[in-house]
Order: C-alpha cells, then sequence, then structure tokens
C-alpha cells in the first residue's frame, strides 16, 4: 500500500472541495460576527451621540478666526 494520497483528497481524507466549503462555512460565521460587533458598536455610538446632543451641542465650535488671508494675498500675493 502506497502513503500517496489519493487524487482530490486532503492528507486527513477529507475531499478538497469539502475543505474549502468547512473554510468558507468559518470565514462566513466569522464574517456575521464582524458584522453584529460593528452594528452593536454603531448602535452604542449613535446612543452616546444623541445623550450629547440632549446636553447641549455635541460638538460645540467656539473658534473665532482673528486673522483673514486678504492682507496676506494683497502683500505677498505676487510673490509666489
Amino acid at each position: 500500500m502506497s502513503n500517496e494520497t489519493p487524487k482530490g483528497r486532503r492528507a486527513d481524507g477529507t475531499k478538497i472541495d469539502e475543505a474549502k466549503d468547512d473554510a468558507a462555512k468559518v470565514d462566513a460565521a466569522k464574517i456575521d460576527a464582524t458584522k453584529i460587533d460593528e452594528n452593536q458598536i454603531i448602535a452604542e455610538r449613535r446612543s452616546k451621540l444623541a445623550a450629547l446632543r440632549a446636553a447641549g451641542p455635541a460638538f460645540p465650535n467656539d473658534f473665532v478666526p482673528a486673522h483673514r488671508a486678504e492682507p496676506l494675498l494683497q502683500a505677498h500675493g505676487n510673490k509666489s
């Protein structure tokens, strides 16, 4: 008896196609778990954002520019 693996079979005796199917099932399960995790994270973030907005402006912007670009362009615009 030879130690060769029959054509179309892996060393453990499973068909190559079966091994691919099993790998695909594992990958699909990982993807489904990732989607569930991502959806849960997104839901949590939206909930936190709603709480922030209820407390006032979620992302306040109190920046007030002290300088404008126009005077710089007038003084130096033709030098570039």
